[in-house]
């Protein structure tokens, strides 16, 4: 809900509108990238977390957590390094997270 107030502008209710529908689009993609961090998503996987599990450590759903990893495959690709950490999301449920040096 924050974000859709810090994103967007006047009434965007009417879906049909093109304009309303990027709005509400860029809104909800910012608000899982903001809640299921990349630094999160690390911390679960190193302590062996199941998607129920890490679902709960956020405290969303887990449909919620596997849109979240859905925006950031749009985002960042199937495979991206991020702080030292190589992610694989391609496949749908099972993300792959190992640390590099």
């Amino acid at each position: 809900m924050l974000t859709h107030a810090l994103l967007t502008a006047g009434d965007i209710l009417d879906t049909k509108d093109i304009g309303n529908k990027k709005q509400e689009v860029k809104a909800r993609d910012c608000g899982h990238q903001k809640l299921i961090t990349l630094d999160g998503l690390i911390y679960c996987a190193n302590h062996w977390f199941s998607a129920d599990e890490t679902a709960d450590h956020f405290g969303v759903t887990v449909e919620y957590l596997y849109q979240a990893l859905g925006i950031w495959r749009q985002k960042k690709g199937l495979e991206f390094n991020w702080d030292n950490y190589h992610f694989d999301l391609s496949q749908s449920y099972d993300i792959k997270i190992k640390r590099y040096d």
